[in-house]
Order: C-alpha cells, then structure tokens, then sequence
C-alpha cells in the first residue's frame, strides 16, 4: 500500500477514534475492533476507492482540514460530491493548483452543528454528575479545578464541612485541596455565610418574633445560596459552550456524528411532550333521548 502522508494518517487516526463509523461486518461473538484494525481498514479503502470512502465516511471527518487528503482526487466525479456535499468549494483564483475552502453556506451550517453537539455533550455529562455529583466534567470537583476562586466565591462559601465533603470527593480529602481552600478562604475571599450564633441558640427567652425573624433569614440564606449556586453552574455550561476550556478535547465532541442523535431524540420528546399537552379533551356525551 502506497505511503500515507501526515495528513491522511492524521484523518485515518482521528476516524479510527470514533464510535459511529462501520468499518466492518462482525459476528456477535468477535472482540470489537481495536482502533489500530479501524485504521488499516480505512486506510485500505482510502486507496483503492478514495470515492466509496467518502461514500462511508464523509460524515465523520473534519472538515475542510481533511479535503486537503483529496486534492489530487478532485476531478473524481464521485470525490468532488461529496466534498461538495460537505461545503468544500474550489476557489476560482486557480484551478489548476485546487485551492480547498469552505463555503459561506457550510460555515453557517457547521457552526450550528457544533453548537448542537457541544450542547447534546454538556447534557450527558450533566448527566453524569447528577448520577454521581463527584464524578464527571460537571461535577463541582472538576469545575472547582477549573475555577477555584469562582467556585469558593459562589458555592464553597456557603458550605460547611459536611457539604464540602459530599460536593468534592476525593479532592476533599486532598492535600493540594485542603491547601488550596485554606488560601482561598483566608486571602482572598470574604467570611463564610452560614453558621449560627450560639448566643441566640441558648436564649430561652426569644420572643415568637424574633424566631420567625431567624426563620425568614434562614430561607433568605437558603435562597441566596442555591441561586449563587445556579449562576455559577451557568458560568461554566457557557464557557463550555464557548470553547473556553483549554484543556477540554472539543474536536473529539465536535466531530462526534452520534451527538446528532441525541438531538434528533430531544427533538422527538419534546414533539411527543408538546402533543401529549395539547391532547384533546374527551367531548361531552349526548343527551340520551325518552324512547317511551
């Protein structure tokens, strides 16, 4: 098999790294392919038939980045639609060196798709860490690494221990972690909110008033502290969202073809949620006529 350049093995690599492409037919009890046979596989096919595994494949690469593996194929007929298909155009300026770029058209319609997806994984790591609250990209121990004085600013504050403990798992117990609280809460951060004032808590003499005074603080604490909490899960989804996560792979979300399902599914729920609401009510029976 001819050589790959460092741009095909690049595509071939990435390729063999997703879940959703067919490479093969298997039977139920064979070992699912490793990514090294994902990859000679594509690669073979990529050789004999640059057409067909567009046909395959086009779906799941990056595009225009991975047109330049088909420049050479571009009066291919069968290569040219798909790579049109995919919003790559030739640039007019020369044609005989072909010049891959996107098209204004694919751009839009590549920006929303990446939106989508990013927004369909948010929702399954949501996910996650509402299973587990310290597991995950969206658990509030990871988002503490990513955001340390935010997060004690709007969340840690309010916590105690006990809470703190059940918020941050492992990094809890943590020496780097309970390090890092310290400085954050003797350096930079305002006193804690929370605690009770054990003067108020041995008066026996409180009247009813003052009582539902300290109830009616205790709510307001309440309150303040979960929607505190509530802007600051929003910070971070909008950050995500936006790219802003340095050391977050986004290529691997934002080339994921199987995001596209779960949004197909959102999309059917809340079609079936909204007719479901709208189900007509049963019609009122007729009178029954006196036959006698």
């Amino acid at each position: 098999m001819t050589q790959l350049t460092e741009l095909e093995h690049a595509m071939l690599t990435r390729l063999a790294g997703q879940v959703g492409p067919h490479f093969r037919h298997q039977t139920r009890n064979e070992p699912p392919l490793s990514p090294e046979e994902k990859f000679e596989l594509a690669a073979k096919l990529l050789r004999r038939n640059p057409g067909e595994f567009l046909a395959r494949y086009s779906n799941f690469l990056c595009w225009p980045d991975d047109a330049e593996c088909f420049r050479s194929q571009w009066n291919d007929y069968t290569v040219r639609f798909y790579l049109e298909k995919a919003g790559v155009i030739l640039s007019a300026s020369d044609s005989e060196t072909p010049v891959l770029k996107r098209s204004k058209m694919w751009q839009r319609t590549s920006e929303l798709r990446i939106k989508n997806r990013r927004l369909m994984a948010m929702r399954r790591m949501q996910a996650q860490a509402a299973e587990d609250p310290t597991e995950g990209f969206f658990s509030h121990e990871q988002m503490r690494e990513r955001a340390p004085e935010l997060w004690e600013r709007m969340v840690g504050r309010y916590l105690s221990d006990a809470d703190r403990r059940a918020l941050l798992g492992h990094q809890y117990n943590s020496f780097s972690g309970m390090l890092l609280s310290q400085l954050l809460d003797t350096e930079q951060l305002p006193d804690r909110v929370g605690g009770t004032s054990g003067e108020d808590d041995s008066d026996d003499d409180d009247s009813d008033t003052s009582t539902q005074q300290g109830r009616s603080q205790k709510h307001k604490k309440a309150a303040e502290q979960e929607r505190s909490r509530q802007e600051f899960t929003e910070i971070m989804q909008s950050r995500f969202l936006k790219g802003l996560d340095e050391d977050f792979d986004y290529d691997a979300v934002d080339n994921d073809a199987t995001l596209d399902d779960d949004m197909d599914e959102m999309y059917r729920d809340a079609e079936e949620s909204y007719f479901d609401s709208e189900s007509p009510a049963a019609a009122p029976s007729s009178p029954v006529e006196d036959g006698s």
